[in-house]
């Protein structure tokens, strides 16, 4: 009987010792920033109330173009024509002559947004809107936030483990959790886009919210 004993003694020790080595915790880090734009998309249209031959439309287009010019803007490089073909069938008979076209416009700062809007509003372009907005260093903001929202965890673990006698170990895996994009949409940033007086009273400033960026992480460790 001893020796059946022993083996079954030493049968439980070693699932005593594969539970202990196998114990885990698992908790969500997160951390997240507010980063002002620095990348602002601005639609616009020239229709059929501004035009009515190509020639009008041609000579609206130069003017913006000399115009963003005198402001600092580069057209060849932040201006672009969207293409509105979007029935086939129309695309296909070439029912559409070329105008009216609607414009994207990539600016970098809220000066500049401003500056943009006053030249289309003397232009007597009235069809504007905001599209989206961005930051151009939004995925390196976005790993910074991933080692805080990691060292987030850690300490969330560590406090938790402490409750029950144990301390952390390694870590077993790392799960990133899906957040919203670091974008605001056309919607969100016409509404957060704000007109306000400079401190001087000369001209107008546009407030635009800042964009948040969040790192949000599903972490395993081990439990020793």
């Amino acid at each position: 009987m001893k020796p059946i004993l022993l083996l079954v003694c030493g049968f439980l020790l070693t699932i005593s010792a594969f539970t202990q080595s196998n114990a885990f915790i698992e908790v969500t880090g997160s951390a997240d920033s507010l980063v002002l734009p620095n990348q602002i998309y601005v639609r616009f249209g020239i229709t059929e109330k501004e035009i009515r031959t190509k020639a009008q439309l041609e000579e609206i287009e130069l003017k913006v173009i000399s115009g963003l010019r005198s402001i600092g803007i580069d057209p060849e490089i932040q201006l672009s024509i969207q293409d509105q073909l979007n029935n086939i069938r129309q695309y296909a008979l070439k029912k559409n002559d070329g105008y009216p076209r609607e414009y994207m416009l990539k600016l970098y700062d809220s000066k500049s947004l401003v500056s943009t809007l006053n030249l289309l509003d003397n232009l007597g372009i009235q069809n504007i809107r905001m599209d989206r907005l961005e930051h151009y260093e939004a995925p390196i903001v976005r790993s910074i936030l991933s080692m805080r929202a990691l060292e987030n965890a850690r300490q969330k673990a560590a406090k938790l483990a402490t409750i029950s006698g144990q301390q952390i170990g390694s870590v077993l895996s790392i799960v990133e959790e899906p957040v919203k994009a670091d974008i605001l949409f056309a919607k969100d940033a016409q509404m957060n886009m704000r007109l306000r007086k400079s401190d001087s009273n000369t001209e107008n400033i546009i407030d635009l919210q800042r964009i948040q960026i969040t790192s949000s992480l599903r972490v395993k460790f081990q439990l020793q």
